[in-house]
């Protein structure tokens, strides 16, 4: 990439020489006069910036002398630099007693900016002619960087080299120039601002700003997300910011995850809800240590959350999760077509829509919900429920379908229920497990409903009830799973 490096030209009046003998001397450099400019220097690479890197002058690199007018000088990619306006021959000065490299730990140099450095070597002028001086004289940020960090220094418009300069830790020692300005640097370490420095500007000062790595505030986050574990290396920490809160940066939560912050790397002390609740996006929210319930995701996506290390907690969404998750359909039955019906409580999502290639798309949105579901191929069907979650859902299709069936075999049963049945089952540790009032059953007629049984329950007894949706319902029943599957009739469950 071609080096493009500005200096400006000054006019000094005087008798005498000036001489200099291996110092800085502003930068200065061989003049003009008259009709006549040019300007040659010797290419030294074995020079090294300040933390020790080589030249990196190559061919076509120019150096423009902006003063009166603005010349061109391109280096030929032997010793020279050579004056591009036409007519423009005469060298003035000891051209052979300057020596130029390039500032490689700097960034590279556009207008107005510094990366090149000039040194006077041996070398003297007459003070009748103009000389040239950089249009910035630099100063350098010296920093460590911490391990395995991204570094992001950042200042007033044009005060560094770049709007923001981006260093990958190496834990090595850095130099990056800085344009004279008196002005605050603030730095970030992994998008975590950390510490703000305000910088009174001189020249060719080098400002060391220690190590730059992240302190750790002392609390850390914990969650469905990473298995609960306070333990230090599982927790997810949060570190001190310039604006007094604790933050954990890009930690991903979906709606079907709950966390809390804990003091340290147990449970000693931890905060939550006064109730398990959703947390809210950017709003400041009151926690507590006593009796602290449960914090939930309120979105898919990535979050920062912040913790002001007493009773405020917020999160920010720094990149929302979109799209869609894949029930998959473990068809060992071998249904070709396989429909699907699915509902979020009594709001039916899809209905008989054809599964292809055993897999069916829903929105993200459904992550965190248990969805009830029927299966069809046409003739056959299999109910049942499926919670959703990140990786999306497995439903497993088998041909051998064990249902429980309730039968209503009283007069007045028939006359008042309606035709509706649900059924609450609880404590299973399956699919079939419900929150009050239940699943809707398959109504088969004749006053009879269904519910398919996964078969891990057969042999096993259960607890449910069932109700018409309203006034009615039966008193708590208990049953033994038949791999043949049962069923039970409205008198011998309490229903009359």
């Amino acid at each position: 990439m071609k080096k493009i490096f500005y200096i400006l030209a000054s006019a000094i009046v005087a008798l005498g020489a000036v001489a200099c003998d291996n110092q800085d001397l502003d930068n200065i450099a061989p003049g003009v006069g008259g009709d006549s400019l040019s300007f040659s220097a010797v290419i030294d690479n074995t020079k090294t910036d300040l933390s020790g890197n080589t030249t990196v002058w190559v061919k076509d690199d120019v150096v423009v002398f902006e003063g009166y007018e603005e010349y061109e000088f391109v280096y030929d990619g032997s010793a020279n630099f050579t004056c591009t306006v036409e007519g423009v021959t005469a060298a003035l000065g000891d051209k052979d007693g300057l020596t130029a490299w390039y500032n490689k730990a700097g960034i590279d140099s556009t207008k107005g900016t510094a990366g090149a450095q000039l040194k006077a070597e041996g070398c003297s002028f007459t003070a009748l002619n103009p000389k040239f001086a950089f249009a910035v004289q630099n100063a350098f940020l010296k920093f460590t960087a911490a391990e395995d960090a991204v570094v992001t220094i950042a200042g007033d418009n044009d005060l560094l080299s770049a709007a923001s300069v981006e260093i990958t830790g190496t834990g090595a020692v850095q130099y990056v120039a800085i344009n004279p300005k008196n002005a605050t640097l603030s730095y970030s370490v992994n998008d975590i601002e950390c510490k703000k420095v305000t910088l009174d500007f001189a020249a060719k000062n080098i400002y060391n700003l220690g190590d730059l790595g992240l302190t750790a505030s002392g609390y850390n986050v914990v969650g469905s997300f990473q298995g609960w574990a306070p333990e230090a290396g599982k927790a997810v920490v949060m570190y001190n910011t310039t604006d007094g809160w604790a933050v954990a940066k890009g930690i991903e939560l979906y709606k079907s995850d709950e966390f809390k912050i804990v003091k340290g790397n147990t449970w000693t002390t931890s905060y939550g809800f006064a109730s398990a609740g959703v947390l809210k996006v950017d709003t400041e929210t009151a926690v507590q240590t006593s009796n602290s319930q449960n914090m939930k995701a309120a979105k898919n996506g990535k979050f920062d959350i912040y913790f002001n290390g007493s009773n405020k907690v917020k999160y920010v969404c720094a990149e929302e999760y979109t799209g869609t998750v894949n029930i998959t359909i473990d068809n060992k039955a071998g249904w070709n077509p396989v429909y699907i019906t699915l509902k979020s409580g009594s709001t039916t999502i899809v209905n008989n829509a054809t599964v292809s290639n055993n897999t069916y798309a829903i929105s993200m949105n459904y992550i965190g919900e248990s969805l009830s579901y029927t299966l069809s191929n046409g003739t056959k069907e299999l109910s049942g429920n499926v919670s959703i979650t990140k990786d999306g859902a497995t439903i497993n299709l088998e041909e051998t379908i064990i249902l429980l069936k309730v039968q209503l075999n009283t007069d007045n049963a028939k006359q008042w229920w309606g035709n509706t049945m649900k059924i609450h089952v609880w404590n299973t540790g399956t699919s079939l497990d419900t929150t009050w009032p239940g699943t809707e059953m398959k109504n088969e007629g004749n006053y009879t409903w269904s519910i398919q049984i996964p078969s891990e329950l057969v042999g096993k007894t259960i607890n449910y009830l069932v109700n018409n949706g309203g006034n009615w319902k039966s008193n708590d029943a208990k049953v033994t799973i038949s791999a043949n599957g049962n069923t039970v009739t409205g008198t011998s469950i309490g229903i009359n």
